[in-house]
């Protein structure tokens, strides 16, 4: 039967065992540096002492930034006036202002995520949630788009109240779960802190039951099950130095 496939054509089979060897290896290594140091660890039990095995992390985010700069090239022959998100918002802008009525009955603003859409993924292509979190208020097109459609009186009903949410569900959503499904350790202590941060941050903008974030979340405890399951504990009898204990 069909195994299935990632987004870039490779088994999910493959990956998940692929996964696994690199996850045994790594932890055979933390097995190896316990038994060889007799110093205490001075990270809290059950984080990885080593941040730098970045494998999967690295992989996934030098494929997505590929993927982005081979849609970036697609725009090298477009017009200046459709070239950025701050010249597509000045278009619309304009035609909204001065040719109201046509805006309205053209439903240019149900298009608007999908305007917008390519130039967000470009700019989401040297994003990695896992590495360094950023703020989703801290990127360019949150800034240039947060009040588009604002300069006028807006109805509740249109379209450019809810654009930038929109982009974050369609754009930013399925690439955070793609690095959560795919590239994240829960036992990096720095992964798992800027993955929290991040999902804390994309709950301000995406309501927790919108679908896209339910993809998410199941991301999120698909990989620690699958963590959990891998975990190496120590059943070896504890040994008490009786010379150290007290009377009693």
């Amino acid at each position: 039967g069909d195994e299935g496939v990632d987004e870039f054509g490779r088994s999910l089979i493959r990956i998940k065992q692929a996964r696994t060897r690199r996850r045994e290896s790594r932890a055979q290594r933390r097995q190896a540096k316990r038994a060889s140091s007799k110093a205490l660890d001075d990270k809290p039990e059950g984080w990885s002492t080593d941040d730098t095995d970045t494998e999967d992390e690295d992989r996934y985010a030098v494929r997505i930034q590929q993927r982005m700069r081979a849609l970036g090239g697609a725009f090298d022959d477009v017009d200046e006036d459709f070239a950025s998100v701050l010249r597509i918002q000045q278009r619309l802008e304009h035609f909204k202002s001065k040719y109201a009525a046509a805006y309205k009955d053209t439903y240019a603003s149900l298009s608007l995520a999908l305007a917008f859409g390519p130039h967000v993924s470009i700019e989401l292509g040297t994003w990695n949630p896992l590495k360094q979190f950023k703020p989703m208020a801290q990127f360019t097109f949150f800034r240039e788009l947060c009040d588009f459609g604002c300069g006028r009186q807006v109805s509740t009903a249109d379209a450019e109240l809810e654009l930038v949410p929109q982009l974050i569900q369609d754009r930013v959503l399925p690439l955070a779960t793609l690095y959560l499904s795919n590239a994240y350790n829960p036992l990096s202590e720095r992964q798992t802190l800027n993955a929290r941060k991040t999902v804390v941050d994309l709950l301000l903008y995406c309501s927790p039951t919108a679908p896209a974030m339910k993809h998410l979340f199941f991301a999120v405890v698909n990989t620690l099950k699958t963590a959990t399951a891998e975990l190496y504990i120590d059943h070896s009898p504890l040994r008490f130095d009786t010379q150290d204990q007290g009377g009693g």
